[in-house]
Parts: C-alpha cells; structure tokens; sequence
C-alpha cells in the first residue's frame, strides 16, 4: 500500500533516484502493477521481505535477480 500511495503521488515522481541501491518492503505481497510501475519509475526491483520487530528490518526476502511479482 505504502508503494502504490508513493506512485501516485505526483511528487515522487520529481525524485532523483540515482542512489536508491535496494528498495525493499514488507507487511503485505506487492502486486504485480505497484511492482512493474515502481521498477519502470525506479529503475529497481521492489524487493518483498519478511520480518519481525525483533529482528529488524528483514528476516528473509526475495532474490533481487530473478524477483517475479506474484499478484
């Protein structure tokens, strides 16, 4: 939800992102449109994790090469 708000929001799109190295998320699976829109804008795949509080930020998460949006 948090990437698909920052999509449409007219000044995220304003942003230089020439030095986002690993943009990941969790919480929720990313859909397949907020991925393909984020990577387009970004240049980056939007990397889905799992984590806990305790074990701040991620646990496990997604290759970054051969990361597939699933929904």
């Amino acid at each position: 939800m948090l990437f698909n708000t920052l999509l449409n929001a007219p000044q995220f799109h304003k942003l230089d992102f020439s030095m986002l190295r690993l943009p990941a998320g969790g919480g929720i699976a990313v859909q397949k449109a907020v991925a393909e829109r984020w990577e387009k804008l970004t240049g980056h795949n939007l990397l889905e994790g799992y984590g806990l509080t305790e074990c701040s930020p991620l646990v496990s998460v997604n290759s970054y090469k051969h990361h597939r949006a699933h929904r």
